[in-house]
């Protein structure tokens, strides 16, 4: 069943939701949300530059994340304001955003520059791999029931633990260094459970 084709061009980007809303990021013509189901959609925003996309679109909570070519975006109340959080490199591409375990902030991946955090707008700090393209980051919960960042890598997948404030920029030897390795391009945790 179709439920959505963008005006300008019939392309979808990217898509994020849950059981209230769905989000559809248009290439060339922003973001598009539905509150019903699929059944009707309308502009709820236009990321400033070109393309005007997401190039990843997360929906957590009540707060929707978003990168572009040249920033990083967080939307309150499921996009009814947005606010622009910056850029931690500048002339390079972010390629994932995640909201911190506790809400306080973001963590971003940087091709060729590894992972930041940011309390605060324009705020980065590097936490982990760094001049290391890293396609997707997610926070889970270990074994222990701590907090952990996970990292996938065009090498490995890496994991650190988040107790105590942001990690160092070493994490520990993965095993895949010095060999080709394997990329690991998605990483997901349950929205519902932070175990899985």
């Amino acid at each position: 069943e179709r439920l959505f084709n963008p005006p300008v061009l019939p392309w979808v980007a990217s898509v994020a939701g849950d059981e209230q809303t769905l989000l559809v990021d248009s290439y060339f013509d922003g973001l598009y949300v539905s509150r019903d189901g699929g059944k009707s959609f309308s502009k709820l925003y236009d990321p400033p530059g070109f393309p005007r996309r997401f190039l990843d679109l997360e929906l957590v909570g009540e707060d929707i994340y978003g990168i572009t070519l040249n920033s990083t975006w967080v939307g309150r109340d499921r996009g009814a304001s947005w606010e622009q959080w910056g850029d931690p490199i500048r002339n390079t591409v972010e390629w994932d955003v995640k909201p911190q375990p506790d809400g306080s902030g973001i963590f971003v991946s940087a091709l060729g520059g590894g992972i930041f955090a940011a309390e605060t707008p324009g705020d980065f700090k590097r936490v982990g791999l760094p001049a290391t393209d890293v396609l997707d980051v997610a926070v889970a919960r270990d074994e222990s029931g701590a907090d952990a960042l996970l990292a996938g890598t065009v090498r490995d997948t890496y994991r650190t633990v988040l107790s105590g404030g942001t990690p160092g920029l070493e994490w520990g030897m993965s095993g895949g260094e010095g060999v080709r390795g394997a990329a690991a391009q998605f990483l997901a945790a349950s929205p519902d459970d932070r175990n899985v």
